[in-house]
């Protein structure tokens, strides 16, 4: 082998350890960063005509389990879902009130009910029948202000939903940003394992 030759293999092989050291620098200055993967670099021998040619950096490639990471978005959905769900039905149990509480929907309601029977035993009465259209007010006056406060509730819902949706899409617009500029890179260079 040449004295040229030698030197590119040597080269070659410095070539291939500087980047695994700026690597592995990276994966330690990054080991606290949420989100960031372990990258590790393949080196792999070059031959030309049966004699060695030197090193070679093969394919930088992130260390992420599939598996744990396809469990973890499953178990965030659920998470995230059940959260809404449990703040809507606090929402709406606010709404109707505790059981017995003076302006809980069924003492109103259990309240009017009073009434109506009280004025079907003596509907002559001007005091009884009084006494009902008052209660009815403050039964429909409950039921408007819940039927406002529930319309709140789906307005919040539909806004949710909105803003989801527009996560979603500008989400995928990165992701497809990030497929062209991974394409664009080498597939053996650093950048493409960064993006």
């Amino acid at each position: 082998m040449s004295l040229s030759g030698t030197i590119s293999n040597a080269l070659s092989g410095l070539h291939a350890i500087q980047t695994g050291v700026d690597i592995t620098s990276q994966n330690i200055a990054n080991a606290e960063t949420v989100g960031y993967t372990k990258k590790t670099a393949t080196n792999k021998s070059v031959t030309a005509g049966g004699q060695s040619a030197g090193v070679a950096t093969g394919e930088i490639s992130r260390e992420v389990n599939l598996f744990l990471q396809s469990q973890l978005r499953s178990e965030l959905a659920d998470y995230s879902k059940l959260n809404i769900q449990n703040e809507f039905y606090t929402n709406i149990d606010q709404l109707y009130g505790q059981p017995g509480d003076v302006n809980a929907l069924d003492t109103v309601f259990n309240t009017f009910g009073t009434k109506l029977n009280d004025l079907a035993t003596s509907p002559a009465q001007f005091g009884i029948r009084e006494s009902l259209i008052s209660q009815a007010q403050i039964l429909a006056s409950h039921l408007n202000d819940m039927s406002h406060q529930i319309q709140a509730l789906r307005q919040q819902a539909e806004t949710g939903l909105s803003n989801a949706v527009t996560q979603a899409n500008d989400a995928m617009q990165q992701i497809a940003r990030l497929n062209t500029e991974i394409q664009s890179v080498s597939g053996t260079s650093q950048a493409s394992a960064t993006l």
